[in-house]
């Protein structure tokens, strides 16, 4: 590739947006130009609006750290700085789906670490090395939101990711049953059950059976919804439902 790509990160300052900031760093492909998030940090230089909140193991970017960050709802704005971004913006999913489909209608391709459209039927969920033909709905998709270039395209639940690959090698043996056990964070985001209690409601405690395992595992959780709604349930559904259809999951999740 003669050129990088200009990215743009929505929702840059979270913990899911400095990951893709990190990770992108050096890219051979891709260079961070555009960092977009709330308007209480827009105007700021991206070293000043993140502030004491860098949670990444190693430093951050000097590449990135005079950014002046945009606002994520100025979205013709935005669009025009960049060929595609990535979005981790937080914000409900309903907003999540009208502001990343307005990026796409400025034909600006959108890569969504978000769940919110993971339901939406012409929105791809792919991990790429293993459902590439998914991509062909983008085409149902442009006509309908009455683009060339722009769309949305989204990447499955984390823990999907870990065993994807896995459960692909094997599809060959025709495995009849599958049994998946998780034990994985509430949130992507670095959120806690004290910074985030409406989920508490989801989960049962179940402490008597770990607490003495390690002062680092606090109140473990387990989802009551495994019977197939919680969200490794629902994803395998979409992502498997062809190749695994006796996918069992059971998912933990640590406080």
């Amino acid at each position: 590739m003669s050129e990088k790509l200009k990215v743009g990160i929505l929702g840059g300052t979270g913990m899911v947006g400095q990951r893709f900031i990190s990770l992108l760093e050096n890219h051979p492909w891709f260079e961070v130009t555009t960092i977009a998030a709330s308007p209480r940090s827009a105007g700021k230089t991206y070293e000043e609006a993140v502030g004491d909140r860098w949670k990444m193991d190693t430093p951050m970017p000097e590449a990135v750290k005079k950014i002046v960050v945009m606002n994520v709802n100025e979205v013709e704005k935005v669009a025009a700085e960049v060929d595609f971004v990535f979005s981790a913006v937080d914000m409900t999913k309903e907003e999540i789906k009208k502001i990343e489909e307005e990026y796409a209608k400025t034909e600006t391709p959108v890569v969504s670490n978000n769940s919110a459209h993971r339901w939406t039927p012409d929105v791809p969920m792919v991990v790429p090395e293993i459902n590439p033909q998914h991509f062909d709905v983008i085409e149902f998709q442009k006509k309908r939101l009455g683009t060339t270039r722009g769309f949305v395209a989204v990447k499955p639940n984390c823990s999907i990711q870990s065993y994807a690959p896995v459960l692909t090698a094997w599809k060959e043996f025709e495995p009849y049953e599958v049994v998946a056990t998780t034990y994985q964070a509430i949130s992507g985001a670095g959120k806690t059950f004290k910074d985030w209690p409406e989920m508490v409601g989801f989960f049962f405690l179940t402490t008597d059976v770990w607490n003495d395992i390690s002062n680092h595992f606090r109140p473990v959780f387990e989802c009551l919804t495994c019977s197939g709604n919680c969200l490794v349930c629902c994803n395998n559904q979409f992502f498997w439902s062809e190749l695994f259809p006796c996918c069992k999951a059971r998912c933990i999740a640590l406080d």
